[in-house]
């Protein structure tokens, strides 16, 4: 099951790729505590079910791209605080954070949208 994740949200269809991102969520909201890093329990605090505007999976599959920018910086942010080590497994990092992060650079149409490259 966990495989069929990683490979779709590598997927090039973007309404494909959004459901398989909300699975992730889904599934890290559910495992959320359990020890195995291959469950990604550890993505559980980019879900805001108190305000999807700050909802990290929300935003990273949001039709404007000034939403899914701003996931990315609060991703960048929450990555970055306080001068310590992250809070994800590499397996979180390399099998979902970071093919969801390249896709923007691989998806670029136009030069306005390089602004919003993270």
């Amino acid at each position: 099951f966990m495989p069929c994740l990683k490979v779709g949200i590598m997927a090039k269809n973007l309404p494909a790729r959004r459901s398989f991102v909300l699975l992730v969520s889904h599934v890290s909201k559910l495992f959320k505590g359990f020890q195995s890093v291959h469950l990604y329990g550890d993505l559980e605090c980019l879900i805001r079910e108190d305000d999807p505007d700050q909802d990290f999976f929300l935003n990273v599959t949001h039709v404007q791209l000034h939403r899914r920018a701003r996931a990315f910086t609060k991703l960048r942010k929450l990555i970055l605080s306080d001068g310590k080590e992250s809070n994800f497994s590499d397996q979180s990092c390399g099998n979902i954070l970071l093919p969801l992060a390249m896709h923007p650079v691989y998806e670029i149409k136009s030069k306005t949208e390089e602004a919003y490259v993270v």
